[in-house]
């Protein structure tokens, strides 16, 4: 069953067409990679399914309903989190205010609302009673290690920081996520951590629309394929028939 249906995206900067005529579903519970390279128009693909870019021509069917010109937080309501290329977390705060405003997004605190929470948490945050279970489900289900709770993002490892930016996606409850590149960066030992948890977030229920260039990894956890090339719609299947096509090794390989 489709959660999330694209129907003829495109987009165009000045006489650079971006994407173009691109169509794609993504399935409950599944994880689709989104592959090609650098300048495909993986990323632009992206904002333009969550509205940080308008398309010039296309729709966007999640749950159902149209998602077309809604503004962001509204897309985020409805169950679309995404993470980015770059770090997009509050790094001078601690991990658990940011997984504390990523929640706000699902509740509708305003930010007055959300301050008085952390400050209440700060207070005392040697009881663990004190932080919601909510905050204590994510830290655990991202395996990011409690002793960091308090911790300003910016004195964390690189793979705690996308542990908690991505707390901070799924703080919202999203019934889809967008991962941009999350192995950017890691080891092979990280990358694989980082990849189990996507399994995880998998088997929770949410859906995951993958972009990262480790080829690797993203054969061995994808459960379809999706291939672009300079804006174009290349291909899609598993992971055994991307790797097979004919296509795909010309755009990668040169052959």
């Amino acid at each position: 069953m489709n959660l999330l249906k694209a129907e003829n995206i495109s987009k165009s900067f000045g006489g650079l067409k971006a994407i173009n005529d691109v169509s794609f579903e993504v399935r409950k519970a599944e994880i689709l990679a989104l592959i090609g390279p650098n300048g495909a128009g993986k990323t632009t693909l992206l904002n333009l399914i969550t509205n940080f870019i308008k398309p010039d021509k296309g729709h966007v069917v999640f749950c159902d309903q149209s998602i077309d010109g809604k503004p962001r937080h509204t897309i985020v309501k409805l169950g679309i989190a995404r993470t980015f290329q770059t770090l997009t977390v509050f790094e001078n705060l601690t991990a658990a205010d940011n997984i504390i405003i990523g929640h706000s997004a699902r509740t509708g605190l305003d930010l007055g609302s959300i301050w008085n929470v952390t400050a209440y948490h700060k207070k005392r945050q040697e009881k663990k009673e004190s932080f919601s279970k909510v905050l204590y489900d994510l830290i655990e289900f991202v395996n990011l290690n409690k002793k960091y709770i308090n911790w300003p993002v910016n004195e964390l490892s690189i793979i705690d920081k996308k542990r908690v930016a991505i707390a901070c996606a799924l703080a919202s409850e999203p019934k889809l996520l967008l991962l941009d590149e999350p192995l950017a960066g890691l080891n092979q030992t990280e990358a694989q951590e980082i990849l189990d948890l996507m399994r995880k977030t998998k088997a929770a229920g949410t859906s995951i629309l993958l972009i990262d260039h480790n080829l690797e990894a993203v054969m061995s956890v994808s459960d379809r394929v999706m291939v672009l090339n300079f804006g174009e719609f290349v291909c899609e299947g598993t992971p055994s028939e991307i790797i097979c096509h004919k296509k795909v090794r010309e755009v990668y390989l040169g052959e």
